[in-house]
């Protein structure tokens, strides 16, 4: 069953929340990342583990 389109998008949020405030406090990353990139890669992760058990056109379907 996927994951509902509600719960998706509050992870994606909370996500892009965790990783702006670690992207500013954190000095463990690569100088050359932008926060741009930084929440787009913790963001696909995210997706990613979450519909792991879901097809790709399962978790498009639930996206509007």
């Amino acid at each position: 069953m996927p994951p509902s389109a509600t719960r998706l998008r509050l992870q994606v949020l909370w996500t892009a929340l965790k990783t702006t405030v670690k992207h500013y406090t954190s000095k463990n990353y690569p100088a050359d990342w932008d926060l741009a990139f930084h929440v787009q890669l913790a963001v696909l992760r995210k997706v990613d583990e979450a519909s792991l058990d879901s097809t790709i056109e399962e978790v498009l379907d639930v996206l509007p």
